[in-house]
């Protein structure tokens, strides 16, 4: 195994940090934007996810090369076991922080992209109006999903 510095692994993590940390604020305002229906500011805060989404798959590139030099599996669990290797409990603290901020990103992800559908779905109805077409009623398929049609499935959100 190669030697592995605690200061790189530190600030690989720091930046980890600070990208999750500003994306789980970013899908916050998403989610204001999309509930006050804000589209104007939701290109920006895309235009800021992606520059902040490039960061942490970096980051999660430079995870992978420093598990390969240490002879492990590219795993989430040998970046844990490589963590208490070394045997630095700030570094583990850290990285808990990392893993906390993703899967809070994950659940507003989620819950934006329900709210997402849900509005393409009342357009589409609306756009059907217009054209002078009628509606079937959508019907719930065993996950919980309606669809439509088209035999598009959508999901049933509460904002």
């Amino acid at each position: 195994m190669s030697v592995i510095h605690p200061q790189q692994l530190n600030s690989i993590i720091q930046e980890d940090i600070e990208a999750s940390g500003a994306l789980l604020k970013l899908l916050e305002a998403e989610q204001q934007a999309l509930k006050k229906r804000l589209h104007r500011d939701l290109e920006n805060l895309l235009r800021e996810k992606n520059t902040l989404i490039h960061t942490l798959d970096a980051n999660a590139e430079k995870r992978q090369q420093i598990l390969a030099q240490a002879t492990m599996t590219g795993t989430a669990e040998s970046w844990q076991k490589l963590l208490v290797l070394i045997n630095n409990q700030k570094l583990i603290d850290d990285w808990e922080t990392v893993k906390t901020n993703i899967d809070q990103c994950q659940h507003f992800n989620g819950i934006n992209g329900k709210m997402i559908a849900r509005g393409q779905q009342t357009v589409r109805r609306l756009l059907n109006i217009l054209r002078g077409q009628t509606a079937v009623p959508g019907l719930y398929t065993q996950s919980g999903t309606t669809r439509d049609e088209n035999g598009n499935s959508f999901s049933v959100v509460e904002a």
